[in-house]
C-alpha cells in the first residue's frame, strides 16, 4: 500500500510540476511562413482573398474530411467570412481589411481563441513571394496541446506550410491550364431580359460578378419569374482614365414582364445581333487573351466589330459548380457588323452553333416583386 501511495504522490507531483511549467510558458506567439510561387502576384492574391478557395487549399480539410463550411454571400474582400465545424471543434475566419493585390488582414477564431492573420504578396524575380503571419495568445489547454505536439510554431507553421504548398500546386496547374475555342459566327434573336446595371472600378469587376449573378437568380426565384438559360454580363461603357466600367447582369425572359418602380431590377431588351462566339475553358485570367483571339479572328476574316452593340459573357460553368478553375466555361460574344447577306467566311471551321432565345410574346405577365435592395 505504501508503494501505491508513493506512486500516486509522485504522479501528483509530476502533474503539478507540469502545470507550473505550462503556466510559466509565454502565451503570446508569432508564427511566420513564406513561399515563393510561379503564379503572378495579382492571381495569387485573388485566389487566397476568395475564402471559398480555402476549403480547397487548406491542409486542415485534408486532415479532417468531414469538416463543414459555411460562407458569406460575398466570399472576397472586407467583411467576407467562413465558419467551420468539425465535431465539437469550431472556428471562423473573417477578412477585416485588404489592400488590392498586396495585403489581406483577417481575424481567426479557433475554438474561442482569437488571433490575427496577415497575408502579404510581393513580386520577386518574376515570381510571387507569399508571407503568412499568425499573431495570437494561447490559453492554458492550447499550451498543453501544442507543447505535446512540438510547440505552437511547429503546429501552426506545419499547417500553413502544407497549405502554401497546395496553393502553389493548385495555381500552377489550375490557373495555367486553359483552352480557347473560336466557335465562329452566330446570330442571337431579339429578347427581353431582367437586368441590373452598376458602375465599379475595373479591379472589382470579377469580385462583383458572382454577387450580381447570385442576386438576380435569387430575385427571379423569389418572384417566380420564368427565365431562359443562365445569367450573362453585358459590358456597357468603359472609362480607361478613371479605370471604371459600367456593366449589367441580365437573364433572358420567357416573356415580357413588369417590375415595380421601387425594384432594383428592371426589364430591358436586346435587338437581334450578329456575334463571333468564343468559348474559354479555364480561369478568368485568360478572358483577355480569349477576346484578343476573337478580335484577331474578326480582323483576319475582314469583319468589323460593332462598337454600338455590347460585348457579352455567359458563365456556363463557374465556381458555384466547380472549385477547379481549369474546368470553368465562359462563352464570349463579340458583336459584329453585317451586310445584307453574310458571306461564307463568316462560318467557322468547327460545327456551327445557333442560339435561339425566346421571341417577344403576344401576351404579358405582371410581376410585382418584393424590393430587395440589400447587398
Amino acid at each position: 500500500m505504501k508503494i501505491l501511495k508513493y506512486f500516486f504522490l509522485l504522479i501528483m507531483l509530476l502533474v503539478t510540476a507540469a502545470s507550473i511549467f505550462v503556466a510559466t510558458l509565454n502565451p503570446n506567439y508569432v508564427v511566420v511562413r513564406t513561399k515563393i510561387i510561379k503564379t503572378p502576384r495579382i492571381t495569387a492574391y485573388q485566389y487566397i482573398n476568395d475564402l471559398r478557395n480555402w476549403e480547397e487549399f487548406g491542409s486542415w480539410k485534408e486532415d479532417n474530411p468531414n469538416m463543414q463550411f459555411d460562407y458569406s454571400v460575398n466570399s472576397s474582400g472586407k467583411g467576407s467570412y467562413y465558419n467551420w465545424k468539425n465535431g465539437n471543434d469550431f472556428g471562423r475566419i473573417e477578412t477585416v481589411s485588404n489592400k488590392e493585390g498586396m495585403l489581406i488582414v483577417q481575424k481567426m477564431n479557433d475554438n474561442g481563441e482569437i488571433s490575427d492573420v496577415f497575408w502579404q504578396f510581393k513580386d520577386t524575380l518574376g515570381k510571387t513571394k507569399i508571407t503568412f503571419k499568425n499573431i495570437g495568445k494561447m490559453g492554458f489547454s492550447n499550451k498543453i496541446f501544442t507543447g505535446i505536439q512540438g510547440g505552437i510554431d511547429h503546429v501552426v507553421g506545419t499547417i500553413f506550410e502544407r497549405s502554401l504548398e497546395n496553393v502553389n500546386r493548385i495555381l500552377d496547374f489550375e490557373v495555367n491550364t486553359y483552352k480557347v475555342k473560336i466557335n465562329g459566327y452566330i446570330q442571337k434573336s431579339f429578347f427581353y431580359y431582367l437586368q441590373k446595371t452598376i458602375i465599379s472600378k475595373d479591379v472589382h469587376i470579377k469580385k462583383n460578378i458572382p454577387i450580381l449573378i447570385h442576386d438576380i437568380n435569387q430575385f427571379s426565384q423569389k418572384n417566380n419569374i420564368h427565365t431562359v438559360g443562365i445569367p450573362f454580363i453585358k459590358y456597357n461603357k468603359k472609362d480607361p482614365n478613371r479605370q471604371v466600367t459600367s456593366y449589367t447582369v441580365g437573364i433572358e425572359l420567357k416573356e415580357m414582364i413588369y417590375t415595380s418602380k421601387e425594384s432594383e431590377f428592371v426589364v430591358d431588351s436586346l435587338p437581334a445581333t450578329h456575334y463571333i462566339k468564343t468559348t474559354l475553358t479555364g480561369d478568368y485570367s485568360h478572358l483577355y487573351q480569349a477576346k484578343m483571339k476573337t478580335l484577331n479572328f474578326i480582323y483576319k476574316n475582314k469583319l468589323m466589330e460593332d462598337f454600338e452593340k455590347s460585348y457579352l459573357e455567359y458563365y456556363v460553368k463557374d465556381k458555384s459548380i466547380s472549385n477547379n478553375p481549369s474546368t470553368w466555361i465562359t462563352e464570349i460574344y463579340v458583336p459584329i457588323k453585317t451586310k445584307a447577306k453574310p458571306k461564307k467566311y463568316y462560318k467557322p471551321k468547327v460545327e456551327q452553333t445557333t442560339a435561339t432565345p425566346a421571341q417577344a410574346p403576344a401576351t404579358t405577365e405582371t410581376v410585382t416583386p418584393t424590393n430587395t435592395n440589400s447587398n
